[in-house]
Protein backbone atom coordinates (compact mmCIF):
# COMPACT_ATOMS: atom_id res chain seq x y z
CA UNK A 1 0.00 0.00 0.00
CA UNK A 2 2.64 2.51 0.86
CA UNK A 3 4.56 1.80 -2.66
CA UNK A 4 1.39 2.61 -4.18
CA UNK A 5 0.93 5.83 -2.23
CA UNK A 6 4.43 6.78 -3.29
CA UNK A 7 3.67 5.96 -6.89
CA UNK A 8 0.30 7.72 -6.94
CA UNK A 9 2.10 11.71 -7.38
CA UNK A 10 4.41 10.80 -10.16
CA UNK A 11 1.96 9.12 -12.13
CA UNK A 12 -0.82 11.95 -11.19
CA UNK A 13 1.90 14.44 -12.66
CA UNK A 14 2.84 12.74 -15.62
CA UNK A 15 -1.46 12.40 -16.35
CA UNK A 16 -1.66 15.90 -15.93
CA UNK A 17 1.22 17.35 -18.39
CA UNK A 18 -0.95 19.31 -20.75
CA UNK A 19 1.88 19.34 -23.63
CA UNK A 20 4.67 17.87 -25.08
CA UNK A 21 7.21 20.08 -27.39
CA UNK A 22 10.19 19.10 -29.14
CA UNK A 23 12.44 21.42 -29.77
CA UNK A 24 15.83 22.31 -31.68
CA UNK A 25 18.02 25.09 -31.41
CA UNK A 26 21.14 27.31 -33.04
CA UNK A 27 23.27 28.57 -30.70
CA UNK A 28 26.24 30.62 -30.34
CA UNK A 29 28.11 30.06 -27.09
CA UNK A 30 30.05 32.28 -25.20
CA UNK A 31 33.12 31.54 -22.61
CA UNK A 32 36.65 32.31 -21.90
CA UNK A 33 39.31 30.34 -23.72
CA UNK A 34 36.78 28.50 -26.67
CA UNK A 35 36.54 30.43 -29.59
CA UNK A 36 32.66 31.37 -30.13
CA UNK A 37 31.21 29.19 -32.29
CA UNK A 38 27.91 27.73 -33.59
CA UNK A 39 26.28 24.52 -31.76
CA UNK A 40 23.35 22.45 -31.91
CA UNK A 41 20.75 21.55 -29.15
CA UNK A 42 17.98 19.46 -28.70
CA UNK A 43 15.41 19.83 -26.19
CA UNK A 44 11.98 18.07 -24.65
CA UNK A 45 9.61 20.71 -22.90
CA UNK A 46 7.05 18.88 -20.77
CA UNK A 47 4.66 21.33 -19.48
CA UNK A 48 1.65 21.89 -17.05
CA UNK A 49 -1.04 24.22 -18.62
CA UNK A 50 -2.57 25.78 -15.52
CA UNK A 51 -4.80 27.91 -18.21
CA UNK A 52 -4.38 29.34 -21.28
CA UNK A 53 -1.92 31.92 -20.32
CA UNK A 54 0.27 30.08 -17.61
CA UNK A 55 2.16 26.79 -17.98
CA UNK A 56 4.78 25.43 -15.51
CA UNK A 57 8.28 24.07 -17.40
CA UNK A 58 10.43 21.14 -17.50
CA UNK A 59 13.12 21.01 -19.73
CA UNK A 60 16.10 18.61 -20.47
CA UNK A 61 18.34 19.64 -23.15
CA UNK A 62 21.62 18.39 -24.85
CA UNK A 63 23.70 21.36 -26.10
CA UNK A 64 26.86 20.88 -28.28
CA UNK A 65 29.75 23.05 -29.50
CA UNK A 66 32.48 21.97 -31.27
CA UNK A 67 35.89 23.87 -32.75
CA UNK A 68 39.09 22.17 -34.06
CA UNK A 69 39.87 19.49 -31.17
CA UNK A 70 38.08 21.04 -28.56
CA UNK A 71 34.44 20.74 -27.93
CA UNK A 72 31.60 21.42 -25.06
CA UNK A 73 29.12 19.10 -24.38
CA UNK A 74 26.16 20.39 -21.75
CA UNK A 75 23.19 18.68 -20.46
CA UNK A 76 20.88 21.48 -18.62
CA UNK A 77 17.67 20.37 -16.65
CA UNK A 78 15.89 23.04 -16.12
CA UNK A 79 12.33 24.28 -14.56
CA UNK A 80 10.23 27.46 -15.28
CA UNK A 81 7.24 28.96 -15.95
CA UNK A 82 5.60 30.54 -19.31
CA UNK A 83 3.72 33.54 -19.13
CA UNK A 84 1.47 34.42 -22.50
CA UNK A 85 0.18 37.64 -22.60
CA UNK A 86 -2.85 36.49 -24.86
CA UNK A 87 -5.74 35.38 -23.50
CA UNK A 88 -6.00 32.63 -26.49
CA UNK A 89 -2.68 30.75 -25.48
CA UNK A 90 -1.17 31.78 -28.67
CA UNK A 91 1.46 35.25 -28.99
CA UNK A 92 3.82 36.79 -27.22
CA UNK A 93 5.47 35.44 -23.98
CA UNK A 94 8.41 35.59 -21.26
CA UNK A 95 9.67 32.30 -19.58
CA UNK A 96 12.45 32.48 -16.95
CA UNK A 97 14.30 29.15 -16.04
CA UNK A 98 16.48 28.40 -13.94
CA UNK A 99 18.25 24.52 -12.97
CA UNK A 100 21.38 22.68 -13.52
CA UNK A 101 23.93 22.39 -16.41
CA UNK A 102 25.80 18.75 -16.37
CA UNK A 103 28.20 18.76 -18.75
CA UNK A 104 32.03 18.52 -19.70
CA UNK A 105 35.00 20.32 -22.24
CA UNK A 106 37.95 19.68 -23.51
CA UNK A 107 39.31 23.20 -22.48
CA UNK A 108 42.42 22.92 -20.66
CA UNK A 109 42.36 24.09 -17.82
CA UNK A 110 44.58 27.10 -16.39
CA UNK A 111 45.38 29.00 -13.74
CA UNK A 112 45.14 32.71 -12.71
CA UNK A 113 48.80 33.14 -14.19
CA UNK A 114 47.79 31.09 -17.20
CA UNK A 115 49.47 28.13 -16.89
CA UNK A 116 48.49 24.58 -17.63
CA UNK A 117 46.82 22.91 -14.16
CA UNK A 118 47.54 19.08 -13.63
CA UNK A 119 46.96 16.54 -11.37
CA UNK A 120 49.28 14.59 -8.86
CA UNK A 121 50.11 12.01 -12.17
CA UNK A 122 51.25 15.11 -14.08
CA UNK A 123 48.13 14.71 -16.35
CA UNK A 124 46.38 17.92 -17.45
CA UNK A 125 42.99 18.69 -16.29
CA UNK A 126 40.04 19.82 -18.33
CA UNK A 127 37.42 22.93 -17.39
CA UNK A 128 34.39 21.52 -16.07
CA UNK A 129 31.08 22.71 -17.47
CA UNK A 130 28.18 22.24 -14.71
CA UNK A 131 27.06 24.51 -12.86
CA UNK A 132 23.89 26.62 -11.56
CA UNK A 133 21.44 27.75 -14.80
CA UNK A 134 19.90 30.63 -15.41
CA UNK A 135 17.96 32.07 -18.47
CA UNK A 136 15.38 33.82 -19.81
CA UNK A 137 13.16 33.38 -23.15
CA UNK A 138 11.08 35.94 -25.57
CA UNK A 139 8.98 33.66 -27.74
CA UNK A 140 5.88 33.88 -30.11
CA UNK A 141 3.25 30.88 -29.75
CA UNK A 142 1.75 30.45 -33.73
CA UNK A 143 -1.73 29.34 -33.60
CA UNK A 144 -1.55 27.56 -36.91
CA UNK A 145 -1.84 23.30 -37.09
CA UNK A 146 0.90 22.14 -36.34
CA UNK A 147 1.51 24.40 -33.39
CA UNK A 148 4.38 25.86 -32.95
CA UNK A 149 6.58 28.45 -31.59
CA UNK A 150 9.59 30.65 -32.16
CA UNK A 151 12.18 31.47 -29.38
CA UNK A 152 15.20 33.41 -28.56
CA UNK A 153 16.33 32.85 -25.30
CA UNK A 154 19.98 33.51 -23.18
CA UNK A 155 21.10 31.23 -20.80
CA UNK A 156 24.39 31.50 -18.38
CA UNK A 157 25.76 28.60 -16.55
CA UNK A 158 27.99 29.27 -12.94
CA UNK A 159 30.24 26.69 -13.30
CA UNK A 160 31.79 26.18 -10.20
CA UNK A 161 35.61 26.54 -10.70
CA UNK A 162 35.72 28.21 -14.00
CA UNK A 163 34.38 30.71 -15.90
CA UNK A 164 30.78 31.06 -16.98
CA UNK A 165 28.99 29.81 -19.93
CA UNK A 166 26.59 32.02 -21.97
CA UNK A 167 24.13 31.04 -24.60
CA UNK A 168 22.18 32.76 -26.93
CA UNK A 169 20.07 30.26 -28.78
CA UNK A 170 16.93 31.00 -31.35
CA UNK A 171 14.13 27.73 -30.99
CA UNK A 172 11.65 26.37 -33.09
CA UNK A 173 9.47 24.91 -30.64
CA UNK A 174 6.97 21.80 -32.14
CA UNK A 175 4.14 20.57 -30.99
CA UNK A 176 4.35 16.45 -30.69
CA UNK A 177 1.68 15.35 -28.32
CA UNK A 178 -2.25 16.53 -28.38
CA UNK A 179 -3.00 19.05 -25.84
CA UNK A 180 -5.70 19.84 -23.26
CA UNK A 181 -5.55 23.32 -23.54
CA UNK A 182 -4.69 23.79 -27.33
CA UNK A 183 -3.34 27.47 -27.93
CA UNK A 184 -6.65 29.42 -29.47
CA UNK A 185 -9.37 26.65 -28.02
Amino acid sequence: MKRAKTLLLPLALLFSVNAVNAQVSIEQLYTKGFDSRLGLGSFLEVALALGATHKIILEPNADFFAYNAQYISLYPMLTGYRHNFSRMGCGWYVQPMAGYTFGNTTIIKKDAAGEVVTNAAGDTLNRPGAGFTAGLSVGYAFRWFPAFSLELRYERVFVSGGPAMGLLQLRYVYTITVNRLRPGK
